[in-house]
């Protein structure tokens, strides 16, 4: 098929898309454009080439600016801009395409020549990460191949495919929550003659995880079939199932190990440590294991899909994070959640204790954590007092100095509501962004890239 025609068959479907490209791909905004019919398919394009473009694009401060996390990143904020763009009715034939590359320059490239491209829609998200032969192409070439791979992207949605069910074709209901479905795919889509094919040694590596509608609600913050938007599954020995937010108890409870909430009196029902765990590692389990010994209470550990910090998850960190999770801790119970703040926490499970590390700890009582807004502080501060919400907290070593309780201004009705591990029973230096690197997946692994 020639390109023309590729392209003329995106346009006739009803896919809209937003592309955001830092890197490499440029052309193939181009090729969308010179077919008439462009408007119908291309939303908007965009190119956040600076560090500072692309952490203010993806609202977030990414690690590596061209990998598979940073294109899935520009992927999602991508299908963000396209619903802002739109009307709600369609969302379901949305898409956001994220691309990073590091292609030929005009000096000598000492790492390698890779291309990181994602597709993010309201069911699944698919990446794909590429080794180019160095060398064997100018940068004119390797753009052009780029192009070419961003064009067979779109035709995964253009084109009927087996791997991918139609938007509506795999809803289970909202109060069904299926399991991720992990795949890797061993051909990509080649629906044209491409200008720059791939040499026989270039393999793409590609994974698809698709989402039935319930996980789809929980990550957009879409209302399920009862008009009512899940906040939070809770993962337990295999089993996936929706979380009921807490009610407040109508009759006083006497039992003299609770705490007070207004006028009554409210047990505190579990513990729960939230973070983001990427990757989950032996001082995270040190710390579930410290704190059922000091709470005697259920520990339950607790992943957002958004964070105030960092960036936004999608369907594949997601399915990557929970699968190593059962891979380390197979009888571990985890939450999945939308709900970033600490307030929204304390509004969603009631009184409960959080495990935190010092550091997050001083960032839930800071005003750049609320927008810089004094009084969304205190109302925060408010909501989590009325809750009767309590922090166990545990001391943390940053870079040459050791964060502890004590050594944070805290509001003292803040401070009452806390309680420290001393730094002598356990002290967290163990660099998350260290184990990513050192632990990194093997080859043949999904989610390796």
């Amino acid at each position: 098929m020639l390109k023309t025609d590729l392209v003329q068959r995106i346009h006739q479907s009803p896919w809209k898309v937003v592309l955001s490209l830092a890197g490499g791909g440029s052309r193939a905004i181009y090729d969308l454009l010179q077919i008439p019919g462009g408007s119908r398919t291309l939303l908007e394009a965009i190119v956040p080439y600076s560090s500072e473009a692309f952490d203010l694009y993806v609202g977030a401060k990414s690690e590596q600016y061209c990998s598979d996390e940073a294109a899935r990143a520009l992927a999602m904020a991508a299908l963000n801009k396209a619903r802002r763009l739109t009307s709600p009715d369609d969302f379901d034939h949305l898409v956001g395409i994220g691309v990073t590359a590091s292609l030929a320059t005009d000096r000598v490239k000492r790492g390698e020549h890779r291309v990181f491209l994602a597709l993010q829609t309201s069911s699944f998200t698919l990446r794909v990460s590429l080794l180019l032969e160095k060398g064997k192409r100018t940068r004119l070439q390797e753009e052009d191949l780029v192009a070419d791979l961003i064009l067979n992207l779109l035709s995964f949605l253009a084109f009927p495919n087996e791997d991918i069910p139609e938007p509506d074709a795999n809803a289970l209901g909202p109060d069904i929550v299926s399991p991720l479905d992990v795949r890797v795919l061993e051909d990509f889509p080649a629906h044209h003659d491409a200008e720059e094919p791939l040499l026989p040694s270039e393999k793409p590596k590609i994974t698809l995880v698709l989402a039935n509608l319930a996980w789809t609600h929980l990550l957009f913050g879409l209302p399920g079939e009862k008009g009512i938007t899940p906040r939070c599954f809770l993962c337990s020995k295999g089993k996936i199932s929706e979380v009921e937010a807490y009610q407040k108890p109508k009759e006083l409870c006497d039992d003299p190990g609770s705490r007070s909430m207004g006028d009554l009196f409210v047990p505190v029902r579990q513990a729960i440590f939230p973070g983001a765990f990427n990757p989950i590692h032996h001082g995270h389990l040190r710390i579930l294991e410290i704190a059922r010994e000091k709470l005697d209470l259920p520990v339950r550990i607790e992943l957002s899909v958004h964070n105030c910090d960092k960036l936004e998850l999608d369907f594949l960190e997601i399915a990557k994070r929970l699968r190593l999770f059962r891979q380390v801790a197979p009888d571990l119970e985890v939450y999945i959640s939308n709900l970033p703040r600490f307030f929204e926490k304390a509004a969603f499970f009631g009184p409960v204790e959080f495990i935190v590390g010092a550091d997050t700890l001083s960032r839930i009582v800071q005003k750049a954590y609320y927008n810089l807004d004094a009084s969304a502080l205190d109302r925060a501060m408010g909501q989590i007092i009325k809750t009767n919400c309590r922090f166990l907290i545990f001391c943390r070593r940053n870079e040459n100095e050791v964060v502890t309780m004590t050594s944070l201004p805290l509001p003292p009705r803040f401070r009452s509501l806390c309680e420290e591990i001393p730094a002598d029973d356990f002290l967290d230096n163990i660099s998350s962004t260290r184990e990513r690197y050192e632990h990194a997946p093997a080859p043949e692994d999904p989610f390796a890239c």
